[in-house]
């Protein structure tokens, strides 16, 4: 049977009813086959011991199964699941799973499972990870920076009152008839999310007084002088003015913060163009997408449209359904008018800055600031939340040299360019017009394009657009037609 025969089955209500698991078991040869799919209801028979429909949904769980274990006669069939598709507006819900496992199964056409769950020796079925309800944030009750302060109590642990020079406690009958005060005392040194959490209660912190970080952070320092979002850039970037220099801390995964993206394997589908209305994109896999790829993408990560200028940021992420709600145009860029068909979508990959308070002892992130970096002599850009989504390079502190004097010789910038000749270096020379005349001014132009020269003559600007210092080239930029 295929995938698509089996999905049917369960569309068409022949074989969807509630409770249930079903299995698409294909035969290889006489003796074995392989299970190639799972359906599963969105509700158990039992939680817990409890059968009331509240609770026993588990679409939380198996919203996050990664892998599904089958015990069978002390056999372990692990099925590492390749995807999951949610089928939540069928009479009764369920989801269905692709897996692949790395042994076969032995012939059950021929004769069914029997088994006997009282006797031992049933089939059982387990979700990995298991995530049971609720919502896994963090909060006030999550110990954050070790001040934690109220202890957890023991479920069985009981105190005992003792005198000095006495035995027998003072609240003996108290502990006999376990009605005694319980211990003050963890009864694991593990749970699923720290030992410090098996161990407290609460906290008296929150997350916004340490910028949002979660209570599991690494971060490296820097020296960085912070300035104002609409800082004069020629004045950031003066290498010998007094900066008012301090240590911060970022969290990307190099010595020095920088703007850095990522592939996600994925592309917007084939065939159809996204308009600027659009706000809920689909994606398909992208060819040499490594196998069983689920991208991470969450809520607030900032992805980009590869060849375009527009940032969006994600809303809500569905990797089942292969769906990204987002905000359009964020962090001062524009809604591109049309995204092409099979346009790979990247990842701005996350670093943020921020610093630490000596005064409350509190983190605070560097929103909404440029940020001078001292070592590279580069300045980065960050959002209102301290992501870094935009690098400067600096001009070099040797040569005299400005902001104001670099030519706008970004390929984006301009339209209607024409090779014209090479210059004796054998660099490129175009005639071009701006696309914003109203900035960089009306006529056809003489110059280069940023993305054909030398690295050490290009500047990135604030805007984020490349920026030539011709002056390291043997090309002169001019006007050549009004």
């Amino acid at each position: 049977m295929t995938l698509a025969e089996f999905v049917t089955l369960h569309t068409t209500g022949l074989i969807n009813f509630n409770n249930q698991l079903h299995v698409l078991y294909n035969p290889i040869n006489s003796t074995e086959g392989e299970i190639i799919a799972l359906s599963i209801t969105h509700n158990a028979l039992t939680v817990n011991g409890s059968t009331a429909l509240e609770n026993t949904d588990i679409e939380n769980i198996l919203q996050q199964v990664e892998v599904i274990k089958l015990t069978y006669d002390s056999v372990d069939y692990n099925l590492t699941v390749v995807t999951g598709t949610n089928y939540s507006s069928a009479p009764t819900p369920f989801f269905i799973f692709q897996v692949t496992s790395p042994i076969n199964v032995p012939d059950i056409t021929g004769a069914p499972f029997q088994f006997n769950s009282n006797e031992g020796d049933g089939l059982t079925v387990n979700f990995e990870p298991t995530l049971l309800f609720g919502n896994f944030e963090t909060s006030d009750y999550n110990a954050l920076f070790s001040n934690a302060i109220v202890l957890r109590a023991s479920k069985y642990i009981l105190e005992s009152d003792r005198e000095i020079g006495s035995i027998v406690p003072s609240n003996f009958e108290a502990i006999r008839t376990l009605s005694a005060s319980k211990a003050k005392v963890q009864d694991s040194f593990y749970t699923d999310t720290g030992l410090k959490n098996a161990r407290y209660t609460g906290t008296l912190s929150t997350p916004d007084i340490y910028a949002g970080v979660t209570p599991s952070l690494s971060a490296r320092e820097f020296i960085g002088e912070v300035n104002p979002a609409d800082a004069d850039l020629n004045l950031v970037c003066v290498y010998n003015r007094d900066k008012l220099l301090q240590p911060l801390l970022h969290t990307g995964p190099e010595n020095l913060p920088r703007l850095q993206s990522s592939s996600l394997y994925i592309q917007t589908p084939g065939g159809n163009t996204i308009d600027q209305t659009e706000v809920v994109l689909e994606y398909v896999y992208s060819a040499g997408a490594p196998g069983g790829l689920r991208p991470t993408i969450d809520r607030g990560d900032v992805l980009k449209f590869e060849d375009y200028d527009e940032l969006v940021r994600v809303v809500k992420h569905n990797s089942f359904n292969k769906r990204i709600k987002v905000t359009r145009g964020v962090l001062g860029t524009n809604i591109e008018t049309t995204i092409n068909p099979a346009t790979s979508i990247l990842k701005i990959d996350r670093t943020d800055i921020y610093k630490i308070d000596d005064f409350v002892r509190n983190l605070s992130a560097i929103s909404n600031k440029v940020v001078y970096v001292e070592a590279n002599h580069t300045a980065v850009v960050t959002d209102e939340f301290g992501l870094v989504y935009q690098q400067i390079t600096c001009p070099d502190p040797d040569e005299d040299f400005t902001f104001d004097d670099a030519a706008g010789s970004d390929r984006r910038l301009k339209y209607n360019i024409k090779l014209v000749g090479k210059s004796p270096s054998n660099i490129n020379i175009y005639n071009f017009e701006y696309k914003d005349k109203d900035k960089f001014g009306y006529g056809t132009y003489q110059g280069v394009m940023s993305d054909e020269v030398i690295k050490e003559a290009v500047v990135i600007g604030a805007d984020g657009y490349d920026r030539v210092n011709y002056s390291l080239l043997d090309v002169e930029f001019k006007k050549v037609k009004d």
